[in-house]
């Protein structure tokens, strides 16, 4: 067992002078007074009981005794230092080369617990502040006034593209990285920065810089000068740099969809009033272009022909023609309503609504889908089309490309409710238009004869109510002609009644081709037809007459037999005149006249005369 030494033994220090076996377990042989207060009163029981250091220390550090004892045993009496864990204590042991026997050391122990647990918290602190500046920042950086280079750390010289190592920058090193609109904002932080403050404060600038990928970035600069306190003046300026080029992009991107959306809504309601789809489009497309910084693109409405083929119709659309034959081109496929129609759709725009996709490419030219562009085409580096759709269902497109950096997911999400507003106004219209459609059919299956296709007797006497009135407020040149196909019962007698159709529909046709666009014609019984010729002289009526009676005469029907019928009118009219009571009476002077042309061996043209009507 161990026994105590003296206290006169002891040094003024609080150490615990001891005497160690250089054998494991290194068993203490005479310690002081000191002991408890440096490992403990537990401790020191146990060492009363036989139990040496080697078997108190924790496992790591029983390691490290070995190491230091064995050394100590060879001979080496050179002053050494090593501290360990006993129990919850650490504990510092110096050896000073003091060896009262072969096989003892003389050392001191002293319970350096406050200063390692200090020396704990601070290395905890560094790491959390590590960890803190990893998270939130793309590294730190250091610069001294008097001094031309930056001192940039690891992470930040590896994040502006400089390798994986710290790094020194010259100041006009940075600069050159900064983007050209920014490099003042920062000359003018700099000289800020080294103006003297009474009190610590930290400056902060937004600019771009050019990372490692070569694409300027978004960052905050926060700096903190640092003042020497013996002179008064800044020994150095340091902080952190802030990667915010994410929460910029998503500020830009709402700022841009607010816009969008504001514009939509705009033209939401002009839609509305107007319903004019071209016109929306028109006004959408200008913005468009603006929002998404493309330099061409267009806007293009699915359609169907009537065969059922698909074709784009395009009612905006960047003017790109490059020659005097793509500039003809473009004028010519001009429809009304400002549009142009794409029938092909077997290309790279066509892609997009062919298979109810978005086309985001940066190489136009290698796109599966693309199919060359003509000689001498302004080129297409890169390329969005993005369907309009309803339900699901593409009913256009959006298409825009030469964007500075391309497009990305940024741009499509960017356009996502534009495109969803636009495909429900281009939906809404073709409803509407489907709408106006069938009550036109309707309206014409009311008012027009289903087998020549002319205006009914219905609508003829509707419009000539209308032209009596103008006539006879106005003193407008109206005539109106009464017309029977002659000997037309023995056609349908003789060669039946698809023979007789066919009569009536070259009589139809013969007829719509004599008029004008001006005038009215129907069909207003079996073999009967009227016209309303406006604004004709007495001699412009007869000529237009005359002239349908001769071509008429010149027509013949082939039968399947290979028999013709030929084919004569017998016309009678009348000129509006003050004296006409209402359109029935002016109808049946016609028709007097018509009477007198089948009396006189028909196949002609009578005028009706006011010597008539005693006849």
């Amino acid at each position: 067992m161990g026994k105590h030494v003296s206290s006169n033994l002891k040094d003024a220090r609080h150490d615990a002078e001891v005497l160690i076996q250089l054998t494991r377990p290194y068993l203490l042989a005479e310690w002081d007074a000191a002991l408890d207060a440096v490992v403990g009163r537990d401790t020191v029981a146990r060492i009363k009981q036989g139990a040496g250091l080697g078997l108190l220390v924790s496992p790591l550090s029983a390691r490290r005794l070995d190491e230091l004892f064995i050394q100590l045993a060879k001979g080496q009496d050179r002053r050494r230092q090593l501290t360990f864990l006993i129990g919850d204590r650490w504990v510092m042991l110096s050896f000073d080369g003091a060896r009262p026997a072969p096989d003892l050391v003389q050392v001191f122990l002293q319970d350096v617990t406050p200063l390692k647990l200090d020396e704990r918290a601070e290395e905890q602190a560094s790491h959390r502040l590590l960890a803190a500046l990893q998270t939130a920042c793309s590294g730190v950086w250091e610069w001294c006034p008097d001094d031309h280079f930056v001192t940039l750390c690891e992470r930040a010289a590896d994040w502006l593209g400089l390798g994986p190592h710290a790094a020194d920058l010259s100041l006009e090193a940075c600069l050159e990285r900064i983007h050209p609109d920014d490099r003042q904002t920062l000359e003018q932080a700099v000289k800020a920065g080294l103006t003297p403050r009474a009190s610590f404060d930290v400056e902060e600038v937004e600019l771009r810089v050019r990372a490692a990928d070569g694409h300027y970035r978004w960052i905050i600069v926060a700096a903190a000068t640092l003042p020497a306190m013996e002179k008064g003046e800044y020994a150095r300026v340091c902080g952190c740099i802030r990667d915010v080029t994410l929460h910029r992009q998503l500020e830009q991107l709402d700022v841009r969809q607010q816009e969008l959306m504001s514009l939509v809504a705009e033209v939401q309601q002009a839609f509305l009033v107007d319903q004019s789809l071209v016109a929306a489009c028109d006004r959408l497309f200008e913005p468009l272009l603006a929002i998404t910084d493309s330099r061409l693109g267009f806007i293009g409405i699915l359609r169907n022909t009537e065969d059922g083929s698909q074709y784009l119709e395009v009612p905006s659309i960047s003017n790109i023609s490059w020659d005097d034959a793509s500039r003809a081109w473009y004028a010519s496929h001009r429809y009304e309503g400002q549009s142009l129609r794409f029938h092909s759709l077997n290309n790279l725009f066509g892609h997009v609504v062919t298979h109810n996709t978005v086309v985001c490419t940066d190489t136009v030219s290698r796109h599966p889908a693309s199919r060359g562009q003509p000689h001498g085409h302004p080129a297409i580096n890169n390329f969005l089309g993005i369907p309009l759709r309803f339900n699901g269902e593409a009913v256009g497109m959006i298409a825009v490309g030469n964007r500075d950096g391309g497009y990305s997911k940024e741009q499509i999400e960017l356009l996502a409710p534009f495109a969803t507003v636009l495909g429900t106004m281009i939906r809404a219209r073709q409803l509407e238009e489907q709408r106006a459609q069938a009550e036109a059919a309707l309206l014409r299956e009311a008012t027009h004869d289903a087998l020549t296709g002319l205006a009914n007797r219905k609508l003829f006497f509707s419009m000539a109510d209308s032209l009596f009135e103008q006539a006879l407020r106005y003193g407008q040149r109206v005539s109106l002609a009464v017309m029977d196909i002659d000997f037309f019962k023995s056609v349908n007698d003789k060669y039946g009644h698809q023979a007789g159709d066919k009569v009536l529909q070259l009589f139809a046709q013969t007829l719509s081709d004599a008029v004008r666009r001006s005038d009215v014609h129907a069909r207003v019984g079996g073999e009967e037809f009227a016209v309303l010729l406006t604004q004709t002289s007495e001699t412009n009526a007869l000529d237009v007459l005359e002239r349908f009676r001769l071509s008429l005469q010149a027509s013949c029907i082939q039968l399947d037999d290979d028999i013709e019928i030929g084919i004569t009118v017998s016309i009678g009219y009348c000129d509006f005149f003050d004296g006409l009571h209402d359109v029935d009476h002016w109808f049946n002077l016609a028709d007097r006249a018509l009477y007198l042309a089948k009396a006189q061996g028909r196949n002609r043209v009578v005028r009706w005369t006011p010597d008539q009507a005693g006849r």
